[in-house]
């Protein structure tokens, strides 16, 4: 059985003052009880550590061996505290975000200037899907996520961001393929707006990509119908697209998600807190 942090560490202090009697009353317990711990620790050794005599103890040669080593463990053991601390003290750290391709140029500027701000600070961006987003912030692959439409779950806290529409856009200068729609169709969302179109019209042929920003450049240029968000759109294409007259539209809710002990970490709280502040600043136009 492997001995146990209090026992090396009550060696320790017994080594470093050879004396069990100065040892107990500075380590604040009684002599019985280093005893004990003592006798513990050579049997888990099976090794004596001590020579007794009247003006105290000696160390034995497993004893010094065992002092050096228990003196670099305690001393690791001591940084690395420290270390746990500043994540409670410093923004410092890697912090991961899933974030829904709706709002990650928002997402982007903010991360720009947090580690322009905070110069030990990582911040990960992922854009994803936000099932798979939310699922990372669940099992704790993921400290925050931006996402659309989550399912509730006991371990998130759930901060809606606001409302976001999905709809049907055309280029506002080319001729357009109105057989032609191009988006990711693996979102629900997605699928919604497909069924909703096909009651109006034919949908002969779908082109399925799984990135907003070529999704947006594809229609602009003609080659389709595309479906995006209005907030993505109003950010990045308001002058090349426009919206389809009287097309299908999705509302939903965009959410910020993160677990709770995500909070007592500085540097989470922080790019959560700046997070919040973004979300605060969002015209509600254009989300």
């Amino acid at each position: 059985m492997a001995p146990s942090f209090t026992d090396l560490t009550y060696f320790y202090e017994i080594a470093n003052l050879l004396n069990f009697s100065h040892a107990a009353k500075k380590l604040g317990v009684s002599q019985p009880s280093l005893s004990m711990a003592m006798s513990r620790l050579e049997k888990s050794l099976q090794a004596a550590l001590f020579i007794r005599h009247s003006q105290g103890v000696t160390l034995t040669q497993p004893g010094r061996r065992l002092f050096i080593h228990v003196g670099e463990l305690l001393e690791k053991w001591g940084k690395t505290e420290l270390s746990i601390q500043a994540l409670n003290e410093e923004v410092s750290g890697k912090v991961i975000i899933g974030c829904h391709a709706a709002l990650i140029s928002h997402i982007t500027v903010l991360v720009t200037s947090l580690l322009a701000t905070y110069p030990s600070l990582e911040i990960q961006v992922l854009n994803d899907i936000s099932f798979k987003s939310t699922q990372g912030v669940i099992e704790g692959s993921l400290d925050l996520g931006v996402v659309f439409d989550p399912s509730k779950h006991p371990d998130l806290i759930m901060h809606k961001i606001k409302n976001i529409e999905i709809t049907y856009w055309i280029s506002a200068e080319a001729k357009f393929d109105p057989s032609v729609i191009i988006c990711d169709n693996q979102s629900t969302q997605i699928q919604f707006l497909l069924r909703e179109l096909k009651k109006k019209q034919n949908i002969n042929r779908i082109c399925s990509v799984n990135n907003l920003d070529m999704v947006a450049k594809l229609t602009t240029v003609g080659a389709g119908m595309g479906i995006l968000p209005t907030c993505f759109v109003s950010y990045e294409y308001a002058t090349k697209l426009k919206r389809l007259i009287n097309a299908p539209a999705f509302q939903g809710e965009m959410y910020l998600i993160y677990r709770s002990e995500n909070r007592k970490m500085l540097a989470k709280e922080t790019v959560l807190s700046a997070i919040k502040k973004l979300i605060a600043s969002l015209d509600a136009n254009i989300v």
